[in-house]
């Protein structure tokens, strides 16, 4: 069970797959240590091209801090923990496959066929019901163009952020 410590909280296995811990320090670091990761990565960036990116992960640190404060005055309030299942989380794992499929799939097929494949396996995912029925796919199918385009315009041609065009296409 969860113990206590001078009133802090300590994480713990449960019974059946469960574990107690909190959601806002976990999310709080998982967005800090991915904004870390990619502020070293954007240093190559031009000028123009780092400009929006630098911002972005400026607001989203600061983001990232204030869920990791809150949780550390969560914790010294002495807040209950909140019970994560491990039993049904099919779906997050498809997604996290999905964010690693793409990040493999956007330099060799560049960004617009590669977000549409992602962004369509995506909405499929989260589509309620069944996923199988012709009009779900092209739902999917449609939103992602839409989409993927939309981001299109407005990184290559209104903030002339450099787009990954693909290895495959430049053979």
């Amino acid at each position: 069970m969860v113990g206590k410590r001078g009133g802090r909280q300590e994480m713990s296995r449960l019974k059946g797959g469960e574990l107690m811990t909190n959601p806002d320090l976990v999310s709080g670091l998982l967005v800090l240590g991915l904004t870390g990761l990619a502020w070293q990565q954007s240093r190559t960036f031009s000028y123009y091209g780092g400009v929006f990116v630098d911002w972005v992960l400026l607001i989203l640190g600061g983001l990232g801090l204030l869920l990791v404060i809150k949780a550390c005055a969560d914790l010294r309030m002495g807040k209950e923990a909140l019970r994560l299942s491990l039993k049904n989380s099919g779906s997050v794992m498809t997604l996290l496959f999905s964010l690693v499929l793409y990040i493999f799939l956007l330099p060799r097929l560049g960004f617009l066929l590669s977000g549409m494949i992602i962004l369509s396996g995506i909405s499929l995912l989260l589509t309620p019901g069944k996923k199988n029925l012709p009009k779900n796919w092209v739902a999917a199918a449609a939103l992602s163009l839409i989409l993927t385009a939309m981001f299109y315009f407005i990184f290559k041609t209104g903030l002339s952020v450099p787009l990954p065009v693909g290895t495959f296409w430049t053979r």
